[in-house]
């Protein structure tokens, strides 16, 4: 009876966090693939992850401008820096100055992350890992993780959650994937038909299966003893963000 009631309201299995590890996320993957994924996270983060939308609104200070000050923002795994660049654009528009440092593990990654920002002063690339002490050091007034935290082990997230607020004087903000049956049939679909030569169909979806649910994210924020920081919101139809 459990089986049937599993199928006939979870038949794509999104009930449970997913574990598995994605193409991309193998040092010895194809870097042709790997770029060409790369390449096309700045349509997915466009017309799927908000997060644009959501860095204006939960991870700008409001009434900060360039006559004030400027902003220290850490993008952790920056990929190829599209969002830091569209960041920047918006942040020139408003009047706010923005000192961007995207890192990102792959040395891949960062060769062409560099070649993408050339031109934009303000956007540093750095290769490193989260865990490297000269990173723990340092202090940011607003760091973003965008899609990063699904790579994370469910062992290891309250002590991510636990750096990630360190790394944070003022904003934090988490954007992710959260599991959602209209989400994932959307997203098959869209790189059904434009998603081609890339890990980006079979790593977007397992990224929707790897996601998080609020319930899953507030004991992780319990957890990591951040209940009084940190927040869960979600948004329709599938995401979930972590913020302060």
């Amino acid at each position: 009876m459990n089986s049937f009631f599993r199928r006939f309201f979870d038949p794509l299995g999104l009930s449970r966090r997913d574990n598995r590890s994605e193409l991309m996320d193998d040092p010895s993957c194809d870097t042709q693939r790997l770029i060409r994924t790369v390449g096309q996270f700045e349509i997915i983060n466009m017309l799927f992850t908000r997060s644009h939308y959501l860095a204006t609104r939960y991870l700008i200070p409001q009434g900060v401008n360039a006559r004030t000050r400027s902003l220290s923002v850490l993008d952790i795994g920056a990929g190829g820096g599209d969002f830091a660049r569209g960041l920047s654009r918006w942040a020139e528009r408003h009047g706010t100055h923005l000192e961007i440092t995207c890192i990102d593990i792959d040395p891949r990654i960062v060769d062409f992350a560099r070649e993408q920002c050339n031109g934009y002063s303000n956007i540093t690339i750095e290769q490193g890992d989260i865990w490297s002490p000269e990173l723990a050091k340092r202090r940011f007034d607003c760091v973003f993780a965008n899609h990063f935290l699904h790579h994370i082990p469910d062992q290891s997230i309250p002590d991510v959650l636990s750096l990630l607020n360190s790394l944070a004087k003022e904003k934090l903000l988490i954007n992710d994937t959260r599991r959602s049956q209209l989400a994932y049939t959307g997203y098959a679909i869209f790189s059904r038909l434009f998603l081609h030569n890339s890990f980006a169909a079979y790593d977007g979806l397992l990224s929707i299966r790897k996601g998080f649910s609020k319930r899953e994210l507030t004991d992780h924020i319990a957890h990591a003893g951040l209940s009084n920081s940190l927040k869960v919101r979600t948004f329709f139809p599938g995401r979930v963000i972590v913020y302060k």
